[in-house]
């Protein structure tokens, strides 16, 4: 086996090994920790300096170090052997760093000896000959230096030796008194190259050794391909560090200087690096607008490196810097934007984990304009990653020891949930909700108030069971809980928007009167006339005194929605005085006269017709060949339906939107996932668009209830092979579209119409047997839905039809009869159709029978003679619900298994009573007892 691997490394490299010794050298199995260890240190003979970099030898290095102290003998002798050939390789110089970590004096003494012991095979490598352009271009004389045309060089990203680091030092730039420094590289070689500028007529003070360069002309943004995906690898097998810290370090910000400067070629164009690393904020500011007028043009090159950018600017959210802040949040808002045109850009993981926590740092800013700002940041990423992601992080902000940043993740929490649902709560609404309600107790009075607003929201999505998950909270916090519950309207609709009401003209009484109590930004009281009406406006007045006096509490409605967050206000303490109206007697027949008659408005035939023209007109978008006219229509119609109330012109068709939502479903399974790989962006678009107007439409009862089972069992169809899709794994973002349609599925198994929803079910089942081309996985979530809608039939019996439900199961028992079952693979869907019969005929009893209204000959059919069999089994139980019954008054009811034992027993028993055995006797006795 040893010269069998070893034989292997000849033809690879100690990087491309990284991850698999890592996990040898971790492992729990002390022979293959040592074995590791050992391969390891044959590697290391057989390597130059030049093969170990600093940052593969750090990561070998902290491997081997762990392995030291195991108490396994031959694992802490051979990872010592191997730290001292790496010693014999690299030399001490390069292994101090680590080796001074070591405490214990044999250790070192032990990895010392075995370096001395150390036998290097690998050749030394020759030196490169030094600078031959040197001596084939000699120096041309100064009478031809005229004529000859220098060649002009471009400032390169790449690394310069230490020794022209330390001659050519940047003078420190002086900021403001009123501003800090950002954060930049201390020592002079880490630095940004400086730009020498070489104006016409003049010549370049050129340094000792280096090449004249002039001022960068080209474009800011250099893309190199692959780079990003190169980047994004590296970190994943640990070759650079993780972008996560609690506060930036030197190593962080020289790898991020390292990967604008890239391996081959810079990202960014010189005046760039310089200004990305300056101590000025001046510069940086430079940097920001250069970003943005590149952006301006085209967004592709943004795109190449934005995790770059990204990681830039969550170093600026460690400054203090106003106007940096400022302008970085007004570039990251413009970024976003253009993100979210068509195509749709989706940012990968490593993009988001290396922003957002940071970002998060700076939304208990007191500046309104920071929280704003971040706040729409926020609610524009969860349109470009998954909900659930940023809901994460929020989650992670509410812990934070700074009230005000606990605050404001909560409220955003409460957006997220209000817009994308209890499903974006992670990783579990009882969690999430166990989460906020420790909140309720804090001392700061936003966070009480956003825990609070958060749990009300919440209820008003899954009702009780807040209550239930909340058990926990003590006396104290569970008062103030109930206490906004019951002053909150028993149904929430956090999606609906109010819509302003017409101010009615009306004469002002000058002896009414509004005392408004002062708020925090208010020095005194206001008083503001009122009309009579006022209290027909929303407010609850109560009478007080003989008088007719009113004293009430009005606070005004708080907007909805996204500009919730732009326009956040305290609600103010009204108190109303008026005195009541006296009434003006009038006849009924002055009122006629006055009131005359008034017309009703009709809608005119030309609006409906233009308004049918127009949905006609989306539908074809939908079904049409083009994906960008797919698109176009899926965005439209979300937009119809992500109103507060669902445009009238898309409740008149529900019906054709479910077929046509289903149909591109289809198509984007069996025309589009071929191409994933390139179209991957397009496709999450639709998908989420589609996705998204199927959770807003069934989430309302009207809209679930206005559709079909053929439709349905489509619609389902669709759904679970979306959900089965082996290529969402390797798509980006398909996950997310899994989860989401998963999620979808079930809300529409438990919102739409029970008649509807069970024919479809049991539709959809017989069609799969029939066909015969789907997977287990396929069938077992079909049958899934079926026992889903089984559970809900005892608490819908109101909505459910069953004269429907019998002809679908009396077709498919005409289509799979009982004789078909005995050899079949798996009966579980006959056994499951049966299911069904049982439980309509325990919640009907014998008026199942009166029902088969629909079937067709129902004295053939094999499903009246079932029905009559399970219903004289029902009654012989004592009716509908007997067995329930009987088992709440504490009887038990007798199983097959049982009464095989009871007949054995007493089989048994008559047997030894035929050889006058007394003992049998008593024991009949005793059965006879306790089985009367």
């Amino acid at each position: 086996m040893r010269e069998a691997i070893d034989a292997c490394y000849l033809s690879l490299t100690l990087e491309s090994i990284t991850e698999s010794v890592l996990e040898g050298l971790a492992h729990k199995t002390p022979s293959v920790k040592a074995e590791t260890a050992l391969f390891l240190t044959r590697c290391f003979c057989k390597c130059n300096p030049e093969d170990l970099p600093k940052k593969l030898l750090k990561v070998y290095v902290e491997a081997l170090l762990k392995n030291i102290g195991d108490p396994d003998a031959s694992v802490r002798d051979s990872s010592s052997e191997a730290l001292g050939t790496a010693l014999k390789v690299v030399g001490e110089k390069a292994m101090a760093p680590f080796i001074g970590t070591i405490d214990d004096d044999l250790k070192k003494a032990k990895i010392t000896d075995y370096c001395k012991n150390a036998v290097i095979t690998a050749p030394r490598r020759k030196a490169a000959p030094a600078a031959p352009a040197k001596t084939e271009a000699p120096p041309a004389k100064a009478a031809d230096a005229k004529n000859v045309k220098k060649p002009v060089a471009r400032p390169t990203a790449a690394k310069a030796p230490a020794k022209a680091a330390a001659e050519v030092k940047k003078p420190p730039s002086e900021p403001d008194d009123d501003d800090t420094p950002a954060i930049t590289p201390e020592t002079p070689s880490e630095q940004a190259p400086r730009r020498t500028v070489v104006k016409a007529g003049k010549a370049a003070p050129a340094a000792k050794g280096k090449a004249a360069v002039v001022e960068d002309s080209g474009p800011n943004i250099i893309v190199q391909p692959n780079a990003k995906k190169q980047r994004a690898n590296d970190e994943k097998l640990l070759k650079t560090l993780k972008w996560s810290f609690q506060t930036p370090t030197k190593e962080f910000i020289q790898q991020l200087q390292d990967q604008m400067m890239g391996k081959d070629a810079p990202c960014f164009s010189s005046n760039l690096l310089a200004w990305f690393f300056s101590a000025d904020f001046k510069n940086q500011i430079k940097a920001i607008q250069a970003l943005q007028e590149d952006l301006n043009v085209k967004r592709e090159p943004t795109i190449a490196v934005i995790d770059l950018i990204l990681k830039w600017f969550s170093l600026r959210f460690f400054d203090s810097n106003p106007q940096v802040l400022a302008k970085g949040l007004e570039y990251l808002q413009l970024l976003f934007a253009k993100l979210s045109e068509d195509p749709v850009y989706q940012l990968t993981d490593g993009e988001v984990n290396c922003f957002v926590p940071y970002l998060l740092l700076k939304i208990g800013d007191p500046k309104d304009t920071v929280k704003v700002g971040i706040k729409n940041i926020v609610q524009q990423l969860c349109s470009l990653t998954a909900p659930t992601k940023i809901y994460a992080f929020l989650a992670d902000g509410m812990k934070s020891k700074n009230a005000k940043q606990r605050s404001e993740c909560i409220d955003l929490a409460t957006w997220v949930m209000e817009t994308y649902g209890m499903e974006a709560c992670v990783p579990s609404p009882e969690v999430a909700i166990k989460l906020v309600s420790q909140q309720i107790g804090d001392r700061d009075a936003n966070v009480r108030n956003a825990a609070l607003n958060y749990l009300l929201f919440a209820f008003g999505l899954i009702g009780d069971k807040v209550l239930t998950f909340t058990k926990a909270l003590d006396e104290k916090d569970r008062s103030m809980l109930m206490e906004r519950l019951k002053r909150a309207p028993k149904k929430a609709a956090p999606e609906v928007v109010p819509q302003p009401k017409p101010h009615a003209t009306v004469r002002p009484n000058p002896k009414a009167s509004i005392a408004v109590r002062p708020t925090q930004q208010e020095d005194a009281p206001q008083a503001v006339d009122i009309p009579d009406s006022a209290s027909d406006s929303g407010a609850s007045t109560t009478s007080k005194g003989s008088k007719g006096t009113a004293e009430a509490t009005v606070a005004p409605r708080a907007i909805k929605g996204e500009q919730q967050q732009q326009t956040i206000s305290r609600p103010a303490t009204v108190t109303i005085r008026r005195t009541a109206p006296t009434l003006i007697p009038i006849s009924e027949a002055d009122l006629n006269a006055a009131l005359g008659e008034v017309p009703i408005p009709k809608r005119s035939q030309s609006m409906a017709a233009a308004s049918s023209s127009g949905m006609t007109s989306v539908f074809a978008g939908l079904l049409s060949n083009s994906p960008g006219a797919t698109l176009q229509a899926l965005k439209k119609i979300d937009d119809l339906v992500s109103k507060s109330v669902v445009d009238p012109t898309v409740s008149r068709n529900l019906s054709e939107l479910y077929r046509h939502l289903s149909e591109v479903l289809r198509k984007l399974y069996t025309s589009s996932m071929p191409n994933y790989a390139t179209n991957f962006q397009h496709i999450a678009a639709c998908y989420g668009h589609v996705l998204h107007i199927l959770r807003v439409l069934f989430e309302n009862p009207r809209h679930a209830d206005q559709t079909n089972a053929l439709i349905l069992s489509d619609l389902i169809h669709n759904l679970i092979s979306t959900i089965l899709d082996r290529r969402m794994e390797a798509m980006t973002g398909g996950a997310d579209i899994v989860q989401t349609a998963n999620v979808i599925t079930l809300r529409i198994v438990d919102n739409a119409n029970r008649t509807q929803i069970v024919c479809a079910s049991v539709c959809l089942l017989r069609q799969l047997l029939g066909s015969g081309q789907m997977t287990d996985k396929f069938l077992d979530l079909v049958i899934k839905c079926v026992w889903r809608c089984v559970r809900k039939m005892p608490d819908t019996v109101l909505q459910l039809q069953i004269d429907p439900v019998l002809l679908e199961i009396h077709l498919f028992l005409k289509q799979f009869p009982a004789s078909h079952w005995p050899t079949a693979a798996d009966d579980t869907p006959f056994r499951t159709v049966k299911t069904i019969l049982y439980t309509l005929c325990r919640m009907y009893g014998s008026d199942v029978l009166n029902h088969l209204t629909l079937v067709e000959d129902p004295e053939n059919s094999e499903l009246l003679s079932f029905l009559k069999r399970v219903v004289k089994s029902v009654d012989r139980n004592g009716g509908p619900g007997g067995d329930r019954e009987r088992q709440q008054n504490g009887e038990t009811l007798a199983t097959n298994g049982n009464a095989k034992k009871h007949a054995d027993n007493l089989s048994n028993i008559i047997n030894r009573l035929g050889s006058s055995d007394q003992e049998a006797v008593q024991q009949v006795r005793a059965l006879a007892t306790t089985n009367q």
